[in-house]
């Protein structure tokens, strides 16, 4: 049986069609669901790359905002953590732009760590919980979301890990690179 994503994606939208009114009101003009659902989908979902970085700035300053960081010091961190690739994937099992662990991103209430909003969302108010939980310290924080809050408890302070340490040198750089654009 030779089922094609295009099928699935006209049962399903048919299916949820069939629950919803056949025309929808918006800005004072109807529209058919499927149009509608095509031009939400056009504008959550970016096509190009130049759309699909000024798409993550855009998710970046609101969830900055949101959580009052600097969108510089988001976009370091992911940076530093996926080189802006939504589709990122670690060794360990880290996903997406912001390299949620599977576990950390349900806590954080992420359903779906490739999506890119979802997946800044949820990994900026995870880096908030670290920075509130080691006193504003932006490194014990970026050390806390690289090597995880236990290991920077346990060497009370940034971890020995050359990893780690190249990472918070790596955001401090990118940092700065930011700011003086």
């Amino acid at each position: 049986m030779n089922i094609r994503v295009s099928d699935i994606f006209r049962e399903k939208l048919n299916n949820i069609q069939s629950r919803v009114p056949v025309k929808f009101s918006t800005n004072s003009h109807s529209v058919g669901f499927a149009k509608m659902l095509n031009q939400e989908i056009a504008q959550q979902q970016p096509v190009g790359q130049t759309q699909q970085m000024a798409y993550i700035e855009k998710v970046v300053h609101r969830a900055a905002q949101k959580y009052n960081l600097d969108p510089n010091l988001i976009k370091s961190i992911i940076k530093a953590e996926s080189n802006f690739e939504p589709h990122a994937l670690s060794s360990k099992g880290a996903q997406g732009l912001m390299q949620l662990m599977p576990g950390t991103a349900k806590a954080l209430g992420v359903n779906n760590p490739w999506d890119i909003a979802e997946n800044i969302e949820g990994g900026v108010k995870y880096f908030r919980e670290k920075l509130n939980q080691f006193n504003g310290n932006i490194d014990l924080a970026l050390a806390a979301y690289n090597a995880g809050p236990n290991n920077v408890l346990k060497h009370g302070g940034i971890p020995p890990y050359p990893e780690t340490q190249n990472y918070i040198k790596n955001i401090h750089r990118y940092l700065n690179e930011y700011n003086k654009e």
